[in-house]
């Protein structure tokens, strides 16, 4: 978080009549930031969202630094202090797996904590460099899930939670994949259909997954208004599954509840964000997904008739 961006950004959306929803941070540098927390806080209703990767030495590891996992439980404590609202990411990966419940233990001493999103791994940030030694398989991933539910469930579904696009417990509702029924003439994502994210450095683009590699401007030298109606902008935003001539896609029985998948993912995999989503692809075609149904339908859905 860099003050004079964020103050400029607070000032720019109150002035205009817009707000900040999210903030995305590893809360590591939030000792130094404290103002302009406060400030974010105070003029905004907004939802912070803070990368917890794994827990102590796991956690350095990922991060690369020492006593990173120290400066996150500061980071964590100052929002906790001003009654900010918290949803956890955890990007799981071979490090972090068998820790999977202790953070979510962990994370429930904080009576901010509201929502735990868990995801799998995508060509960003440190997933980049650390891929290859971290990446587990979709079966172990699907496992350590599993585990986590079941204690979830147990412990009466404490917060919300969020596994990808596969699974969502959201205000009180249960929604799985087969609950969203996607036609040719639907926007290939509905999720960020009316959100833009800002980075650091001032880029703008449709998604947080689409970095850098599909930016649509700069704050530094254009108006979010201008950014936010580009024909770049436009395009992503209005881009509809007819839209993708994906021929593996077009006649498939799976297409209504996967929906071509996520584009920002098809592009950080290393194809356009026009081609497939490998990633969701396989957990149809291997019957991975059909799998998981089953076991959300028993273990989530029917204990709560």
């Amino acid at each position: 978080m860099y003050p004079v961006t964020i103050e400029f950004l607070i000032e720019k959306c109150l002035k205009y009549g817009m707000r900040i929803e999210n903030i995305f941070t590893n809360a590591n540098l939030l000792e130094n930031t404290r103002g302009v927390v406060n400030q974010l806080i105070e003029a905004f209703d907004l939802t912070f969202y803070v990368s917890v990767d794994g827990l102590y030495q796991a956690y350095d590891g990922f991060r690369g630094k020492t006593n990173a996992f120290h400066d996150l439980c500061s980071g964590l404590d100052i929002l906790e202090g001003f009654d900010a609202k918290l949803f956890i990411n955890v990007l799981l990966n071979k490090s972090n797996l068998h820790q999977l419940l202790d953070i979510y233990t962990f994370m429930k001493k904080y009576h901010s904590f509201k929502r735990l999103r868990i995801s799998n791994g995508f060509n960003l940030g440190n997933w980049v460099s650390n891929r290859s030694q971290y990446r587990i398989s979709m079966e172990e991933e699907i496992s350590g899930i599993k585990e986590l539910i079941r204690m979830w469930v147990k412990d009466g579904k404490p917060c919300e939670m969020e596994y990808g696009h596969l699974f969502r417990h959201l205000f009180g509702q249960t929604y799985l994949i087969k609950d969203i029924h996607y036609t040719k003439d639907s926007l290939c994502c509905e999720y960020y259909k009316n959100v833009c994210v800002i980075f650091p450095d001032g880029s703008v683009t449709p998604c947080g997954l689409t970095y850098p590699h599909y930016v649509c401007g700069s704050i530094h030298s254009d108006s979010l208004a201008q950014i936010w109606n580009s024909p770049k902008m436009r395009k992503f935003k209005e881009l509809k599954i007819s839209d993708l001539s994906i021929d593996d896609c077009n006649e498939c029985k799976y297409l209504p509840m996967c929906g071509t998948g996520c584009r920002g993912k098809a592009l950080l995999n290393g194809k356009g964000y026009l081609d497939i989503d490998d990633t969701i692809c396989s957990l149809y075609k291997h019957g991975i997904y059909d799998d998981f149904e089953s076991f959300v339908i028993k273990e989530v859905i029917n204990e709560s008739v």
